[in-house]
């Protein structure tokens, strides 16, 4: 995952700066990252980035850089989450989902995992009158 800022100094965009990025699994409280380097964009040299290798979306994150002495501390300190991963955890299970695996066994539909082996989700079926079904399914209900 790339993790990307960009400074300003008093308001006007800032390069030619060596920003240093701190990741904290907050969960264990416990730092990933300790003041590693960002790299300048060639294209936008005031935004910098870090390629956050070890990224695991089912974490959470707490994020800091530091743009350096030479800003003052308005502008110098940044500071974020990866709040968005609940949201990315959400869309790779909707993916699981949309191209995985489904079968209809008796009454229920299973959904399956990418291995095709391991169920997601297990519905029980049931026709327009509330009855369990195998044809004419009206509803799904989890089970």
């Amino acid at each position: 995952m790339l993790i990307i800022s960009f400074f300003t100094d008093k308001g006007a965009l800032k390069s030619g700066l060596t920003p240093l990025i701190k990741i904290v699994d907050a969960d264990a409280d416990s730092v990933i990252i300790n003041n590693a380097a960002m790299t300048a964009l060639t294209t936008m040299t005031h935004c910098y980035y870090y390629n956050f290798a070890a990224y695991d979306e089912t974490k959470n994150y707490a994020i800091t850089v530091d743009g350096g002495a030479g800003l003052n501390n308005i502008d110098r300190y940044q500071f974020g989450t990866n709040e968005n991963n609940t949201v990315q955890a959400d869309v790779m299970v909707l993916k699981k989902i949309a191209t995985g695996r489904w079968k209809i066994q008796s009454t229920q539909m299973i959904m399956y995992n990418a291995d095709g082996i391991t169920p997601l989700y297990t519905f029980n079926l049931k026709d327009i009158s509330g009855n369990l079904t195998d044809r004419n399914v009206f509803e799904r209900i989890p089970v």
